[in-house]
């Protein structure tokens, strides 16, 4: 008995929470198992430019770029110049990327795992946000990379 209420009770819960407009994130109708942004949920979206070099001043290809708490996952390598550039998505303030020598020697040698913080790209804002998107903003950045 006690197993047929609760099971009526959350048959319950679910229809008033639906009815409210409450539903899963990443369910079956998902078809790219992407995480959505949910309504109430702030945003801004950063056009990211960033240079990473090694302490003499070197670019550095094939470094990894992961964002921290993205809601893509999306993975980026830094190309011959040192550069990659991406539109990313993340809460307001913050914004942050681990850098990550994931190819060894072939980039002239191993480099140390970094993470560069929000505070450390020059932000511009390029769109007025509305609700919660908090706008657009350029996001530039250089970071150097110490050798192991």
């Amino acid at each position: 008995m006690k197993q047929f209420v609760v099971s009526r009770w959350k048959a319950f819960l679910a229809a008033v929470l639906s009815f409210l407009g409450f539903s899963s994130c990443n369910g079956e109708d998902n078809p790219f198992r992407e995480v959505r942004v949910m309504y109430g949920t702030p945003t801004a979206t950063y056009q990211v430019d960033l240079t990473v070099k090694d302490s003499e001043g070197n670019p550095l290809k094939g470094i990894q770029v992961t964002q921290v708490e993205s809601y893509s996952g999306d993975t980026l390598y830094t190309n011959a110049d040192g550069k990659v550039s991406a539109e990313l998505k993340a809460f307001p303030d913050n914004l942050s990327l681990v850098l990550e020598d994931v190819d060894g020697q072939q980039n002239g040698g191993t480099f140390q795992t970094d993470t560069v913080p929000f505070e450390a790209f020059k932000l511009n804002q390029l769109k007025e946000g509305d609700g919660w998107d908090a706008g657009t903003f350029s996001a530039t950045a250089e970071r150097e990379l110490s050798r192991q």
